[in-house]
């Protein structure tokens, strides 16, 4: 079919025509009701002069091609009034990502006749928009896997966004509700509250690839996917920073290089799969390899370029994570206002507002009065109760 067909617009021809066309058997009633459409379309000049031309184009495709469009009519038809709106919905959406494409790619979906190579040059062209539509850094790492291990990772990120879909679906209808989640949760928006804030804020962002991947290949199966939550939680005990409204770098691809000074540039932006440590001064070589071990976590790989930043006495010219009170997630800094700050001294306040503005200092300095007063963070810990993670681990 040609890409100026839109189907539900021939639709309607095919059922105004439908005693020339001979598309159906056709009662008196559906004749009836085919005149008052057609008497109806004749009073909006434009669109029944549209209607004609879609008509002429009808008659001007090749026999073998009307006959398939005749075809389809029929099916569509043969099909109940929701499955026949919902397939409408569908055509028209098609037909409107197709005519979005570039020439180049819409000759290639054109091109397709067999209805399965279709479907797949159509799959694999929405896969590039949705990859184009990532996070730069997800963009960089699906470049720059093996192209063997390429369509794990992309389902494994696939994955990772119907989860947090579903976590927003389910905020929308349930809220917090704990009484509305399963107490054999497979997905992250089925945990409580607490436990969802720690794993997408704090567990997923601090763990290494390798371990994020555990995280997703265990989704949707219990008790596989909080017995890996919790494990992870065990292992990576030590939280530095709580979480906060957004995230700052966890590798080079999330720093502009105009944000750096040059000093620190080429040790940023070198290559870190493959650096030529010989070529690179004795002294900077710690620098560039305690970069390289932190890639992909948060707060590491930022606390790791801080490093580099204080030591060679340089300046950036944004902080490299949250270093405020509006900063840290809401119900962080509900916590510091319900219940944190009425255990801290006036000194001790005086001391954190003194170092708002400066990263790391305001959000570790932030944990450090906490933990001293017995308090713990909201988002720093895993949450849940006992019975939970003890069904999770079989004991």
């Amino acid at each position: 079919m040609r890409r100026s067909w839109c189907l539900p617009v021939l639709w309607a021809v095919l059922a105004a025509a439908a005693p020339v066309l001979a598309v159906a058997e056709t009662s008196d009633e559906e004749l009836r009701t085919n005149r008052l459409l057609l008497a109806r379309w004749r009073s909006d000049p434009e669109h029944y002069a549209r209607l004609r031309r879609d008509y002429k184009a009808f008659q001007e495709l090749p026999p073998e091609t009307r006959d398939r469009l005749r075809e389809l009519d029929r099916d569509l038809r043969d099909e109940d009034a929701n499955t026949q709106a919902r397939l409408r919905r569908v055509l028209q959406r098609y037909m409107a990502w197709l005519d979005r494409l570039p020439e180049e790619d819409r000759a290639r979906v054109d091109a397709t006749r067999d209805g399965n190579d279709r479907l797949r040059v159509v799959k694999d062209l929405r896969e590039r928009e949705w990859i184009a539509h990532l996070p730069r850094a997800e963009q960089d790492r699906i470049r720059t896997t093996p192209a063997d291990q390429r369509p794990k990772l992309i389902a494994d990120l696939r994955l990772e966004e119907i989860n947090r879909h579903r976590e927003w679906q389910l905020a929308l209808v349930h809220g917090d509700d704990a009484e509305s989640r399963t107490n054999k949760p497979a997905w992250l928006n089925e945990f409580p509250a607490e436990t969802r804030l720690y794993v997408s804020k704090t567990l997923l962002p601090m763990v290494r690839f390798e371990e994020k991947r555990r995280v997703s290949d265990a989704l949707g199966k219990w008790p596989d996917y909080a017995r890996t939550i919790y494990e992870l939680s065990q292992e990576h005990k030590t939280v530095k920073i709580p979480p906060g409204t957004w995230q700052g770098p966890s590798s080079p691809n999330d720093i502009k290089q105009d944000d750096v000074p040059g000093e620190i540039r080429n040790l940023l932006f070198m290559d870190f799969k493959k650096p030529k440590e010989r070529d690179i001064d004795k002294a900077d070589l710690k620098y560039v390899r305690r970069l390289r071990e932190s890639i992909g976590k948060w707060p590491d790989f930022a606390l790791a370029l801080n490093e580099v930043v204080k030591d060679k006495k340089a300046t950036l010219k944004k902080p490299l994570g949250p270093c405020k009170l509006q900063e840290l997630d809401k119900a962080v800094s509900q916590f510091y206002l319900d219940t944190m700050s009425k255990k801290l001294t006036k000194d001790e306040i005086d001391k954190l507002e003194k170092a708002k503005g400066s990263w790391p200092d305001y959000p570790m300095m932030f944990m450090e009065l906490a933990q001293k007063h017995g308090l713990k963070v909201r988002g720093t810990h895993l949450g849940g109760t006992d019975d939970l993670w003890k069904s999770a681990r079989g004991d």
